[in-house]
């Protein structure tokens, strides 16, 4: 848009200063005259300091920069919020908070907790939490929406400000002449022009006079601010573009190496392993692991004869192939029991896998004693394996029931589903065994059930599985 002439800013009024006995002398040069006590500003001053002030402005957001826009009183507050948000600028137009500029560090932590709780609330957290603390931080909230929520977005300090009325904004005047930010500052008849460096000479008491410097400032910023973002946008695509095209070469040149280094080591290493492997090393990686006797001359070739290394490489493998094991067989196991020391409950639980070799290990029958364990003396007694045993009824009859504590709990609609969800999952770890913390945390290391079934089935090579339970309690039925 046009820059504002001289007819404009006599039609916004900003040729009216204040009271002649209140003037401050140093806004001398910026006196036209006076008529009736009042002093009327010179507009052809105003009119060349305001193009320098638009012009520094643009000039600043072209390079990136960020302009932050203060304006409290209530003339123009509405203004500084409508052209800060559109050119998506810092501002302020409530309160000024102390220390703002020059305690930055303490106010960007005070921001980072802004953001904290404004996602909470989205994501309907708040709702989740006792009404005392849930009422505490949404006041904690809205005190820092309204004193920090148009700089929620400013991660450094500004490279200039524009102000609106220095009386009434002194301590922010007072804060960039500090910092040396520079600002663009509408000056009355009865303000000190000197710590600005664009002085703007005109009536900070009228809601036209301040929305049209406002405004002025404004689209030279929006308009530049547009330019440096395209232009950063597209410097941005073309330099993620070449970093991708640089990183698939790198990974098809590392993977032609990878495969001719390995196919090198493999046609040696089968020559060397399998002249290496001898009958008593297969058989005393058999007994240690219970792996498969080809599963041991692989391991052991892979190893070059190295029984320890061959466990490791086993170890890998078994990591790996656990998802294959999930689908197999189960046709052996234990039956394991348990009396608690009071002698008042008992639990018998099968654990089962594919092999009676690997039935027989210590290993395998510790596992289940501890999961008969974890059954006798779990707070919250399981009621099946695994969530996949849940009957749909009861999982439809814990869903009403969640919604119907939420909705009586006045919860709103939109966050209704994502606590009944959350709500729900947790209901199914709780009564599914695999989904329990073992009771004995300090000694596995607060793993659930299925880290401990998982482990177990890793370090054996076969599918574990828990087939069912059952605990006894005496005097219940």
């Amino acid at each position: 848009m046009p820059e504002p002439g001289v007819k404009d800013l006599l039609e916004a009024g900003l040729h009216f200063g204040h009271q002649t006995r209140r003037w401050d002398p140093r806004m001398r040069r910026y006196i036209y005259g006076e008529r009736d006590g009042i002093h009327i500003i010179d507009l052809l001053q105003t009119d060349q300091l305001l193009a320098e002030a638009r012009r520094f402005a643009a000039d600043m957001a072209s390079k990136g920069g960020t302009i932050l826009f203060v304006g409290t009183k209530k003339q123009a507050r509405d203004a500084i919020k409508e052209w800060a948000e559109r050119c998506e600028m810092p501002y302020v137009n409530q309160r000024w908070l102390g220390g703002l500029l020059t305690n930055f560090q303490t106010i960007s932590a005070r921001i980072e907790r802004l953001h904290e709780l404004t996602e909470l609330r989205d994501e309907g957290q708040l709702d989740l939490l006792p009404t005392k603390e849930r009422m505490q931080r949404e006041a904690e909230l809205q005190k820092l929406e309204y004193n920090l929520g148009g700089v929620r977005d400013m991660k450094k300090l500004p490279q200039a400000a524009l102000i609106i009325d220095l009386k009434t904004e002194e301590i922010a005047v007072r804060e960039a002449e500090r910092l040396r930010i520079p600002i663009i500052g509408l000056v009355d008849s009865n303000v000190d022009p000197v710590p600005i460096a664009f002085p703007i000479p005109g009536n900070d008491d009228s809601i036209r006079s301040c929305g049209l410097v406002i405004r002025t400032i404004g689209e030279a910023v929006y308009e530049a601010a547009q330019g440096w973002r395209q232009a950063e946008a597209k410097r941005h695509a073309e330099e993620e573009d070449r970093r991708r095209r640089e990183e698939e070469e790198r990974q098809r040149k590392a993977a032609e190496e990878r495969a001719r280094k390995e196919a090198e080591e493999a046609a040696g290493g089968e020559r060397a392993g399998v002249n290496a492997v001898s009958a008593a090393d297969v058989k005393k990686l058999r007994d240690r692991t219970g792996a498969g006797i080809m599963d041991c001359k692989a391991a052991l070739a892979e190893a070059g004869g190295d029984v320890d290394k061959a466990i490791e490489v086993l170890r890998v493998k078994g990591q790996a192939s656990a998802a294959k094991r999930s689908g197999r067989a189960t046709s052996e196991g234990v039956v394991t029991s348990y009396i608690h020391a009071t002698g008042k409950v008992g639990v018998l639980v099968e654990v089962q896998c594919e092999t009676d070799f690997v039935a027989r290990g210590d290993e395998f029958r510790e596992f289940a004693q501890e999961v008969a364990i974890h059954i006798a003396g779990s707070p919250t007694p399981p009621l099946y394996v695994s969530a996949e045993e849940i009957p749909d009824e009861a999982r439809e009859a814990e869903r009403r029931v969640s919604e119907g504590k939420a909705k009586e709990e006045g919860k709103p609609e939109k966050v209704v589903g994502k606590i009944v969800e959350g709500q729900l999952a947790k209901w199914e770890k709780e009564v599914s065994l695999l989904g329990q913390e073992h009771i004995r945390s300090d000694h596995h290391e607060g793993k659930t059930i299925e880290d401990l079934r998982a482990e177990l089935a890793a370090r054996t090579g076969e599918n574990v599985r828990i087939a069912r339970f059952a605990k006894f309690v005496v005097g219940e039925e």
